[in-house]
């Protein structure tokens, strides 16, 4: 049996490069013109310094893979263009038939792997923390409860007016308490199941975000009105996209070129815990503040985790609860060099249900 190794390599997702000795790009796969999104015809003959600009380090990880002859790695390398991602990159030297030498590399995306394997830690550790927190409000609320009902009694059996006020005091945190327990939990309701538009709730926080704040915001749309309509509960999802939103603004507060920009898309093949999606609904949104700070970065969509002395930390928490059970992800991501939350939602309707 012949085994036809340009057919195979044709066929690979890992993008393979062979370059000369002069590092002139001599072929490619298909898997390469997918990554740098590029045709083969403009990829081949030209200096892989020109193809990758100011990647030294490649350069680095051939000349020391022909120095010692062996196959050199180099892990989550950061590539610039067309985009920035990360990918191993593998360079493994060779000999042309015409005792030429040459490199063969190759480019192994991992931030989407790494993306996947995060978000699957998030999901599971989010899961983690509703199942502690719903343990932990049983027992502070019944206590809550005792010491309410006990205040009340006390208050009716009081011979001065004056001691009611401590009372009232007493009732009135026991009240804070349970809410703050209740608003950490999410609703449990459930959700509504309608046909609506992705720009109408978003519009519609804009508005509201517009009319309850301080500070002269700029908007940057930049709308995508192709996309079909997503089911799900519209009142969840505006308040989902509005705590995002708030958070913005406070984030930008006295800073004179404060924006919010918000990006719609379409993504295709995208997987959400086990679930491969063939199309979702990506809502980008973005803003000009200080960003989230490196060392909450990891736990942000954790209760009570926030990086404002004023903040609960629960809008993040309730966000990606409400995005969760609409069977979506919202993710924490850098945009334009901007601090940016993205959204996924399934396309599903009431009339097809099809993801």
């Amino acid at each position: 049996m012949t085994i036809d190794w340009l057919n195979i390599g044709e066929n690979l997702t890992t993008a393979i490069i062979v370059v000369d000795e002069d590092r002139i790009v001599k072929t490619v796969n298909t898997a390469v013109e997918d990554l740098l999104l590029l045709s083969r015809r403009s990829i081949i003959g030209k200096p892989l310094d020109e193809l990758f600009v100011k990647q030294e380090s490649i350069t680095d990880i051939i000349q020391r893979a022909h120095e010692f002859q062996s196959r050199y790695t180099l892990r989550e390398f950061e590539f610039e263009y067309p985009e920035k991602f990360e990918a191993d990159v593998t360079a493994t030297p060779f000999s042309f038939s015409d005792e030429k030498t040459g490199t063969i590399l190759e480019i192994l995306r991992t931030d989407r792997i790494n993306r996947l394997a995060r978000e699957t830690r998030n999901i599971e550790q989010q899961q983690t923390n509703r199942l502690m927190m719903r343990s932990m409000s049983h027992e502070i609320k019944n206590p809550l409860s005792g010491i309410r009902g006990a205040a009340q009694l006390l208050s009716s059996e009081l011979p001065s007016t004056d001691l009611i006020e401590f009372t009232d005091i007493i009732i009135r945190e026991s009240d804070r308490l349970t809410n703050l327990v209740n608003r950490v939990m999410g609703s449990h309701k459930q959700y509504a199941s309608e046909d609506l538009n992705i720009h109408y709730v978003t519009e519609h926080v804009l508005k509201l975000a517009s009319v309850s704040s301080q500070e002269n915001v700029k908007i940057e749309r930049d709308y995508d009105p192709s996309l079909p309509e997503i089911i799900g509960d519209e009142e969840q999802l505006i308040q989902a996209v509005m705590n995002i939103v708030k958070n913005a603004i406070e984030a930008q507060a006295g800073i004179e070129d404060a924006l919010i920009g918000i990006e719609t898309r379409l993504e295709r093949n995208f997987t959400i815990g086990k679930i491969l999606h063939r199309n979702l609904i990506r809502l980008r949104i973005w803003d000009h503040g200080p960003g989230v700070p490196e060392e909450i970065r990891a736990q942000v969509f954790n209760p009570m985790i926030t990086g404002r002395a004023e903040g609960t930390g629960l809008g993040l928490s309730i966000t990606q609860e409400i995005i969760q059970r609409h069977g979506g992800l919202v993710s924490l991501e850098k945009y334009k060099d901007h601090t940016c939350f993205a959204i996924y939602l399934p396309i599903m309707s009431n009339t097809s249900g099809a993801k």
